[in-house]
């Protein structure tokens, strides 16, 4: 969606498969502060921050369009004993076509 508004909903813990989600993207996060932050591109001035254990994550965001300005993000915060190596893909719609295998590069932000 390129514009629009979206609920987000924040989970620590293993992520739920829904049938649903028309997206459903995992990432690894490390959180070194403790405090996670969540907004929007276009977003300056709203305060969404979170508390977060400090460690591994493997951040999964997953996505259901609700209506045409509106669609629903749930992220999950599920922890891991070790950095993830990759980034992966479990669910994607028509838009969403990336190359494979997937090219990342990573740093910790702020580093």
């Amino acid at each position: 969606m390129e514009s629009g508004f979206a609920e987000v909903a924040v989970s620590v813990g293993d992520f739920c498969p829904n049938e649903s989600y028309e997206r459903v993207i995992c990432v690894p996060f490390y959180c070194a502060s403790g405090k996670v932050t969540v907004e929007g591109p276009e977003e300056t001035d709203v305060d969404r921050t979170f508390n977060l254990p400090v460690g591994n994550y493997r951040l999964t965001s997953a996505q259901v369009i609700v209506c045409e300005d509106e669609e629903r993000i749930d992220l999950f915060f599920e922890p891991v004993s070790a950095p993830l190596n990759q980034s992966s893909i479990l669910v994607a719609d028509k838009i969403l076509a990336p190359f494979t295998p997937l090219i990342e590069t990573s740093e910790i932000a702020g580093a």
